[in-house]
């Protein structure tokens, strides 16, 4: 449960401007976590999660840089960059395309990053079905997945 909680709270800094621990409280207890301000409180000292300045004077929550970030989450990002070489939506589903063999690895991994709105995998050899719950968000989730590649 952390580790997924910890994936979304990365995810949600990266895509929004995050800039007090109530905001965060709120997002994530939309994504479904049972969470408590000392938890998030706790999750930003575990993630080393940095204030930043904007050019317009506004603080927001960010990684300091890339080695900050747990070795778990660092883990799967890897495989998923090493086995994807493609990624389609197809309504509401996004075919991820893996070397020969590397599917199954590609699926626990993306499984294990809990991303938001996916209702399921399914993985063979080399193609992972990953079912969304609108098409609208499938392609939400391509453009993640290509950004992390």
């Amino acid at each position: 449960m952390k580790k997924s909680r910890h994936a979304d709270l990365i995810e949600i800094i990266e895509s929004q401007k995050i800039q007090t621990q109530e905001e965060l409280l709120q997002l994530l207890r939309q994504r479904g976590y049972d969470v408590t301000q000392a938890t998030v409180s706790r999750d930003i000292k575990a993630l080393r999660l940095i204030k930043l300045t904007d050019s317009e004077g506004s603080t927001r929550y960010s990684l300091p840089h890339t080695g900050t970030v747990p070795k778990e989450i660092r883990r799967y990002h890897t495989i998923l960059k090493e086995t994807i070489y493609q990624v389609a939506p197809a309504g509401n589903l996004v075919v991820i395309r893996c070397y020969v063999g590397m599917a199954n690895a590609a699926a626990a991994a993306f499984d294990a990053l809990n991303f938001e709105n996916v209702v399921g995998t399914i993985a063979g050899d080399d193609t992972i079905f990953v079912a969304i719950n609108t098409p609208g968000n499938a392609l939400d989730l391509q453009q993640k997945l290509e950004q992390l590649l």
